[in-house]
């Protein structure tokens, strides 16, 4: 069910930036500059919030599957590499000239964040 209603920023919202976006760890909530709102399912969520609390860094498919779902997660899964393309598809502008996530060789991702 979408949310009906804009909820304003409160001081305890845990905010956090990246290019053009602002993150409300609070609500899952994506804001663009331009006021746009974006809601992620649990998943694309934790996958975002791995991103930006490893920017630049290079993960593996292993390390994004150990931060986002735990030890318990099939270790070979490819799911990753589906939630990282919604990911894409919500927060880039042109998927295929990506900006903010960057495909590394054998299997990695890395999060590119000027802000940090």
């Amino acid at each position: 069910m979408r949310r009906t209603t804009i909820r304003k920023q409160t001081p305890t919202d845990l905010i956090e930036r990246f290019g053009e976006w602002r993150l409300n760890s609070n609500f899952a909530e994506l804001h663009k500059n331009d006021d746009t709102v974006v809601m992620f399912s649990t998943g694309v969520f934790k996958l975002l919030k791995t991103f930006i609390s490893n920017p630049n860094k290079i993960l593996s498919r292993d390390d994004l599957i150990l931060l986002t779902q735990g030890r318990d997660a099939f270790p070979y899964e490819r799911s990753i590499d589906n939630m990282i393309s919604r990911l894409r598809r919500k927060i880039e502008t042109d998927i295929s000239k990506s900006i903010c996530i960057k495909t590394v060789w054998d299997g990695c991702y890395k999060f590119i964040n000027n802000d940090s």
